[in-house]
């Protein structure tokens, strides 16, 4: 890409080295991270979790996102059922002081961590943005309680992703422009296992067993408006591979990539992929899509997705996310997950000028 790029990519390269070695990930601080009552309306703690049970297609999403300032804390519900159910939240917006009916503990940082909801939810009915609440019916009482156990390292794209993937992406813009990257970098780190527990809906108990589950933790600011678009996949096969590729676009950065695949116990950083603007754009998570991952121990994976349902988020009308359950192939291997993608209510930002 030239010689401006090679110098760019060298000395972009040499800093986030540095970085690396002197923010050293520290998995006790992470899981007990709590925002500072005063903090900055920006910053957010967001926990997600994604689990699937591949036996009767039950699966749910839960992401209890806390903010600071005035902003409203976010929480998000999906959970479908063996009949094939969908239930979503009560609110997926709660005003500052409002009573929150989620919680995330660390039981064990790293390797245990609860998660509790305790509130109420709708049935969901398919419209022409995806399934949303049907608040023409009651709704019910909810309460789930499960025990989240990591069967892998926690991944923290700071600290784990290969120093190449970020420094291709940086040095193709201008450095005046890596100043505003450093001021969005958040904590964020993901960790695949399994969870058990129970979910009671409308006083009716069930057992979730060994569900296959990812969670997903991040820190720092968060301004929804700054991106451009993004798309979040996880993939969970049938055989315990896990595979997590984001592709994010800023005003100040055509497309940031990072990832990884966890397979038979070994992790390998995502080196490249096929580009968003490959990906179909319809302003939500599309029907059906493909693309190919490169890993740092130069592995490829032809990836196919299809979609199953997809629940829409809002914020502000500014911007919107689209949680996409899909179905995954993994070079023909069955597997589930989650494609997001998240579009700025300005669709001339979704294609870089």
């Amino acid at each position: 890409m030239g010689l401006g790029f090679n110098i760019k990519k060298k000395i972009i390269s040499r800093s986030i080295d540095k970085k690396k070695r002197t923010n050293v990930f520290d998995i006790d601080y992470a899981d007990n991270y709590e925002l500072d009552k005063d903090a900055a309306k920006e910053m957010n703690n967001s926990h997600y979790f994604v689990g699937f049970n591949f036996e009767n297609d039950e699966m749910f999403y839960i992401r209890l996102g806390r903010r600071g300032g005035d902003y409203p804390d976010e929480l998000w519900m999906v959970y479908r059922d063996k009949e094939r159910n969908v239930f979503v939240e009560e609110f997926d917006h709660i005003s500052k002081g409002g009573k929150i009916p989620a919680k995330v503990e660390a039981a064990e940082a790293g390797k245990k961590i609860k998660f509790i909801y305790d509130g109420f939810v709708y049935p969901a009915v398919k419209g022409s943005r995806g399934y949303t609440a049907d608040k023409k019916q009651d709704k019910l009482s909810f309460k789930m309680e499960v025990e989240f156990e990591g069967g892998t390292e926690p991944f923290e794209f700071m600290q784990h992703l290969a120093t190449e993937t970020t420094a291709n992406a940086l040095a193709a813009e201008k450095l005046s422009n890596l100043k505003q990257f450093r001021y969005l970098q958040q904590v964020h780190y993901e960790q695949a296992g399994k969870v058990n527990g129970t979910v009671e809906i409308g006083g009716k108990m069930s057992p979730i067993r060994d569900y296959q589950v990812v969670r997903d933790h991040s820190f720092g600011p968060r301004e929804w408006d700054n991106f451009d678009r993004y798309v979040w996949t996880i993939i969970v096969l049938e055989n315990g591979a896990v595979y997590h590729t984001s592709l994010i676009r800023y005003p100040f950065l055509k497309e940031l990539r990072a990832g990884f695949a966890i397979e038979n116990g070994k992790t390998v950083s995502l080196l490249s992929s096929t580009s968003m603007d490959a990906l179909p754009v319809t302003g939500s998570t599309p029907e059906a899509f493909k693309m190919q991952t490169q890993y740092t121990d130069g592995s490829k994976r032809n990836i196919e997705c299809r979609l199953d349902f997809v629940v829409p988020y809002y914020f502000k009308g500014d911007f919107n996310v689209n949680e996409g359950f899909s179905d995954f192939t993994v070079d023909g291997v069955r597997g589930k997950g989650i494609a997001e993608f998240a579009f700025n209510k300005d669709s001339s930002r979704w294609t870089r000028r």
